[in-house]
């Protein structure tokens, strides 16, 4: 049974498979469910959670989906947040190769190209709801979003035999890049509408009161 233990994991660049040698490793491209690319982290007596930037994801197609696909069975987390989806049926394979594993991707879109976020996670004991981007329409002085990366929200529930045994609000953030004074302006703003949000939202459980502030 998982504890309510919760263990707070960040992928390192070594991990980021977009900047690795490994991906021209020969070994490595051969197409082999069985393969260890890194060591197991999750363990049976408690909840992992990640978050990782899949950097333009798939940056090489097939051979970036299958790889992935294979950290992320290997590692053994059991929930990840992750950047920079570039593509939605590239998304839908890598699930397609997770076995128990379900998925959720941002609404946010640019027309031909985007960077969505997103979660993985274990289906048979995690359940995702209420799942919406927020602040979309907040934008700075120079008119530019607050979010060009809307935040990514779900309401998360650890479970065992027994029901639900421990659960937050879930949030994933791809926040704005570059040190332009827009681009300042607007994680400034960003930052403030966060502080608003983390402060004023009530607990995962008083489910008589909205989670996020009106301004959502």
């Amino acid at each position: 049974m998982k504890t309510i233990i919760v263990f707070y994991t960040v992928i390192a660049i070594l991990l980021l498979f977009a900047c690795n040698d490994r991906i021209t490793d020969p070994i490595i491209k051969k197409d082999n469910p069985d393969s260890t690319l890194v060591n197991k982290v999750g363990q049976t007596n408690r909840f992992e959670i990640a978050t990782w930037n899949i950097e333009n994801f798939p940056a090489q197609g097939n051979t970036t989906i299958s790889m992935l696909s294979h950290i992320i069975l290997n590692l053994d987390i059991d929930l990840i947040a992750v950047e920079e989806i570039g593509s939605i049926s590239a998304f839908d394979s890598l699930l397609a190769k997770l076995p128990g594993w379900q998925g959720h991707y941002s609404p946010d879109d640019y027309g031909t190209w985007y960077q969505k976020t997103g979660f993985l996670y274990k289906s048979s004991f995690i359940s995702l709801s209420n799942v919406e981007a927020l602040y979309i329409n907040e934008r700075t002085e120079y008119g530019k979003w607050a979010f060009p990366r809307p935040p990514f929200t779900a309401f998360t529930e650890i479970k065992d035999k027994t029901g639900t045994i421990f659960d937050f609000n879930l949030i994933v953030l791809h926040m704005k890049a570059y040190s332009g004074l827009e681009e300042i302006a607007q994680r400034k703003l960003a930052c403030q509408l966060l502080h608003c949000l983390l402060y004023t939202s009530p607990s995962p459980r008083d489910r008589t009161r909205s989670r996020m502030p009106s301004s959502a």
